[in-house]
């Protein structure tokens, strides 16, 4: 999941974080061509059609184009394919509107990639006539999560798991039958473990695919400590019949707890194992080396564990309850050793290690082949895996070789490694290849202002990633005749990544664009008044300047979109007004628009006086009162959490206003939400921390009890 880019950062940051380690590709030793079938390439194409900077992996040219590529130039014999839990989310998923970027991003833009473009039945035939193998790709313990979870941005989290949510029993819950782990199934239930067996069963064979990898991080803030769920009836039981200790009652042994919890993760792959053999597919699952005892921590390299379970990876690769391991996480170093360590643990020899790397040819990895290791690459912007025997084309030769060579020329341009005549690179931007006119156009952004003809006419190019690099391009041209152009694009047939982009374009043009954004926001479409609002705020006016223009439409646009976003841009406007407008948003017949309008008041309770607080204040309370038990409203599962973090934020006031609502004995849910807001926070962007012990004393002290 560009605010000018909140969202786009967001991804760019985990990305950061994931290939932090290793030798930077630009500064790899000299380069060796891989082994024959040893090389995978881990491909996150959700994130290739969240963020343009990705791979465009978003027709059939483009993902034709892509395998041809890395099976040919880069020798790939195996991808890891993220694209089946895109799909996962979009039709096994429920999205929520009032989190609009999300819900955009999923309901409308990848359902269109998956269901009608069709991209994973794509990628399966490019890969199989190419000789690549398939895998589809999971998360063991990520399924989405419920809408009060904590991610990168507001609530509520963009999609959760429609079965899970019917089975909330599915669900891991505390020590004290309370609460709800947001994102996994809970593996010692047999039904649920048999369940999740069917399903990717039947997706796999139904999709093509060769087998299933699974990465075992969860990407959810919601989480305090990893012994915080998992205490369903079956693992207590099992565990006070074989130790005498009830561990949701008494002090247990943590090591024994997990490693009972690693018990059923290792008997969900002897049965999904079971079931993928018969059919003749696969299993591959990744663990870090920097706690390979555990499942993956997330962020990778320096995150937090979510569950907390051992991971057996020994006895899985004994038993051959997997066909392969992969080391995903931690430093270079410690990979290899891990990859090392693991190898003779093997069953047979068609058992696989694999180490997923960000310099996969690079001579020390290969010298881990030849003790019988494989690599798997990153295949994620800038990354060795991408750039591998693509020829270095001269400045002089932009235009040699190859659609492959071309690209490659144009993406060294991007990366400001050369500098050839403008004029040059123009003559690519309608090539036949919608890779080289993609990156063509991006390359003569970058080497100064343009005309904004150069880049106009493939505003309506067929293919999508054409069309955003249209619109970059467009934003990076200087030209205030590329606003319109932009503008007649957004009123057409127009999809989620090209208004990311348009947004950032409008920022980026404001200098010679600005009075025509400001005009926008009158435009008949919702699109382009959506657009025109968050490009101001991508502005980061520190005055008042346009809360005129602004106003009107977080008032009373009849989009409620555009309201919702209206009122995110006169946030950080230093006028009461507008937290007179935002105090009166409380009360919009929208729930996306009185989400963002308490998220408001949160950030500015602590400077309200006089009526103006008393208003905002009451508002606040009457509204979390009606959350409570038989709540009908469309955000009662999660509009709570909202309205309790704005109530804290009045200090004393709104502390005691919760704790009323706490102690009260009518309305149990009512209480128990209001405990939780108060004594179990949690905060946007980044984990809340607890411990068994904290989390008792917590519970024991202020809990009311709910079942």
């Amino acid at each position: 999941m560009i605010r000018c880019s909140v969202a786009l950062t967001g991804i760019a940051g985990f990305w950061a974080l994931m290939l932090a380690h290793g030798t930077p590709p630009h500064r790899a030793p000299k380069h060796q061509d891989a082994v024959p079938g040893t090389l995978s390439m881990y491909v996150s194409v959700p994130d290739s059609h969240y963020d343009p900077i990705w791979e465009p992996l978003d027709s059939n040219a483009t993902i034709a184009s892509f395998f041809e590529r890395i099976a040919n130039v880069q020798k790939v014999s195996k991808v890891f394919w993220r694209g089946a839990q895109g799909e996962n989310y979009v039709n096994l998923g429920i999205h929520r509107k009032e989190n609009p970027s999300r819900f955009e991003f999923y309901s409308v833009w990848e359902r269109y990639l998956y269901d009608t473009v069709g991209v994973n039945r794509i990628a399966v035939q490019e890969a199989h006539r190419r000789g690549v193998q398939l895998y589809m790709m999971a998360s063991l313990f990520d399924f989405g999560a419920s809408p009060e979870a904590e991610y990168w941005d507001t609530l509520p989290y963009g999609v959760e798991d429609a079965t899970l949510a019917s089975h909330p029993e599915w669900k891991p819950i505390d020590r004290f039958g309370e609460r709800r782990q947001p994102g996994p199934y809970e593996l010692s239930i047999p039904a649920a473990r048999a369940y999740l067996v069917k399903r990717f069963t039947d997706q796999a064979v139904n999709g093509g695919y060769d087998g299933l990898f699974f990465y075992t991080y969860m990407e959810n803030y919601a989480t305090r400590f990893p012994d915080e769920f998992g205490y369903s009836d079956e693992a207590v039981a099992e565990f006070k019949q074989r130790y005498g200790v009830d561990p949701r009652k008494e002090t247990f042994d943590v090591q024994k707890w997990r490693d009972l919890k690693g018990e059923y993760v290792s008997q969900f792959f002897r049965e999904l194992s079971k079931a993928f053999h018969a059919k003749g597919k696969k299993l591959t699952v990744a663990l870090s080396a920097a706690n390979p005892n555990l499942p993956q921590e997330w962020p990778l390299s320096g995150g937090r564990v979510a569950v907390g379970a051992t991971m057996d990876w020994q006895r899985w690769l004994q038993e051959g309850s997997i066909d392969e391991l992969c080391v995903m996480g931690g430093t270079a170093d410690a990979g290899k050793a891990l990859v090392r360590k693991a190898l003779p643990f093997r069953k047979s020899e068609s058992i696989s290690v694999t180490l997923l790397t960000d310099r996969p040819f690079s001579p020390d990895m290969q010298a881990l082949v030849a003790e019988g290791a494989h690599l798997t690459g990153w295949g994620a912007p800038g990354q060795q895996m991408l750039r591998h025997n693509l020829k270095a084309v001269p400045a002089a030769g932009v235009r040699a070789g190859d659609w492959k060579d071309r690209s490659e020329a144009l993406a060294r341009i991007v990366r400001h490694e050369i500098k050839p005549e403008p004029s040059e690179v123009e003559k690519d931007i309608d090539d036949e290849n919608p890779i080289v006119r993609r990156q063509a156009l991006r390359a003569r952004a970058r080497l100064g202002p343009a005309s904004a003809n150069v880049f106009a006419g493939r505003l309506s190019d067929s293919e999508p990633s054409v069309r955003v690099a249209a619109i970059e391009a467009l934003g990076m041209s200087g030209d205030a005749a590329a606003a319109p152009l932009i503008l007649d694009r957004l009123r057409g047939d127009t999809n989620w990544i090209e208004k990311e982009v348009a947004v950032k374009a409008f920022v980026a043009l404001r200098g010679v664009a600005q009075d025509q954004v400001l005009a926008a926001l009158k435009d008949p479409s919702a699109n382009v008044r959506q657009v025109a609002v968050r490009a101001i705020m991508g502005w980061k006016d520190k005055e008042n300047t346009f809360f005129d223009q602004l106003r009107p439409l977080a008032q009373s646009d009849p989009d409620e979109v555009t309201r919702y976003y209206a009122l995110q841009a006169i946030l950080p406007i230093p006028d009461p007004a507008s937290w007179d407008i935002t105090i009166a948003g409380l009360d919009d017949p929208s729930s996306t628009v009185r989400s963002q309008a308490t998220k408001n008041v949160a950030s500015f309770a602590s400077r309200l006086s006089g009526d103006r607080r008393k208003k905002a204040f009451a508002i606040l309370k009457e509204q979390f009162g009606r959350y409570g038990q038989g709540s009908t409203l469309p955000d009662a599962d999660w509009a709570w959490r909202n309205l309790g973090k704005a109530l804290v934020r009045f200090g004393p006031e709104g502390s005691a206003a919760l704790e009323a609502f706490r102690t009260q004995k009518n309305d149990p849910v009512l209480a128990f939400r209001a405990y939780l807001a108060l004594y179990v926070p949690f905060s946007t962007g980044k984990f809340s921390d607890s411990s068994l012990e904290e989390d008792k004393r917590v519970h024991d002290t202020y809990s009311p009890g709910i079942r």
